[in-house]
């Protein structure tokens, strides 16, 4: 599965990641998301493979994601 995020963050920066997986993996990832910013919970979220590439995002400086199911 291929799920592409838009995260817009409070300092206004936009930026789009695209990230593939399982689909029980990225279901489970979207739902944390969500908790995370409906309760201003800190955290860091974690894209990319971990072994090629990666980004690490502080969820307090989220302010809005868009999630969009590619494939």
């Amino acid at each position: 599965m291929k799920v592409k995020y838009k995260i817009l963050y409070k300092n206004g920066f936009e930026e789009e990641i695209t990230q593939e997986g399982p689909e029980k993996d990225l279901a489970e990832m979207n739902k944390v998301m969500y908790e995370a910013i409906e309760k201003d919970m800190e955290g860091v979220l974690s894209l990319g493979d971990r072994e090629h590439e990666g980004n690490l995002i502080r969820i307090g400086d989220i302010s809005r994601i868009n999630i969009q199911v590619i494939s």
